[in-house]
């Protein structure tokens, strides 16, 4: 997550793959300050390497607190999803081919605390119209692992929760959730689980609050669209057609959601 005025934050250095460190499985491991003049840096089993004028070079006295061999990049896109609509899908392809993640996981909220009393859908609804609106898109795919806990959803307990050796976790809000994100519970350890990666759409900038996060901004065509939007359209008998992915609407319309005032 590449950003100006880094100060003492600390950023993700990412360099995208040409097929040929993809042919020899080099994936970028630095985290640290970014100088000017700096070489991208990549790991190869347990070596680190620094490519030179498109060559790469084995680099003596790797520190292991930077040094860490990545297999898997993959990003997170949560939400109420109450429905879903066709920009949460057209921000994960978008963050996806940005950041050249291996996948992004969709995760509908089971209990979001924030929205207590406010969430119409049922979880197993919210869920199934979120399989069905990434289904057969390549690197999308669909998480219940909040659907099914049994405590509120916070974030940091579903990344803890996601978090396996040799897989690099990429948080991804909109500039406007992360204005909110003060209000979070466990903010500090979230910090420590995952790169966020903040979508922003033209005239929107947004920053986490404080130092030490790994940030990446990816910036969307305007696209104003959102779930409120959809379920007053819905309420008052309007068409939905390209606000949400076809197999999702058609899905709202044959158990009649949203229909009923709130």
């Amino acid at each position: 997550m590449l950003q100006g005025g880094l100060g003492a934050r600390r950023v993700s250095i990412r360099a995208q793959r040409t097929n040929e460190q993809t042919r020899l499985g080099l994936v970028p491991v630095l985290h640290g300050p970014l100088l000017r003049g700096c070489s991208p840096e990549w790991s190869w089993g347990n070596r680190r390497l620094i490519c030179e004028s498109g060559e790469f070079r084995a680099c003596e006295g790797t520190s292991a607190g930077i040094l860490r061999t990545v297999n898997e990049r993959v990003g997170i896109l949560g939400g109420t999803f109450d429905p879903i609509h066709s920009a949460h899908v057209a921000i994960a392809i978008s963050a996806r081919r940005s950041l050249a993640l291996d996948r992004v996981v969709l995760i509908p909220a089971g209990d979001p605390w924030q929205k207590s009393g406010k969430v119409v859908a049922s979880a197993e609804q919210r869920l199934e119209m979120a399989r069905l609106a990434v289904e057969g898109i390549e690197g999308l795919e669909v998480s219940d692992i909040e659907v099914l806990s049994s405590v509120p959803s916070v974030t940091a307990d579903t990344l803890e929760a996601l978090a396996r050796e040799g897989r690099e976790l990429f948080l991804i809000l909109g500039a406007d959730a992360v204005v909110n994100m003060p209000s979070w519970r466990r903010l500090d350890e979230t910090r420590e689980l995952a790169t966020i990666v903040v979508v922003e759409r033209e005239g929107e900038s947004a920053f986490p609050p404080g130092d030490g996060w790994s940030v990446e901004h990816v910036r969307i065509d305007r696209f104003d669209v959102s779930s409120s939007l959809v379920r007053e359209r819905l309420r008052q008998g309007l068409p939905i057609d390209g606000l949400v992915p076809a197999p999702t609407a058609h899905y709202i319309q044959e158990h009649g959601l949203y229909t009923q005032p709130q």
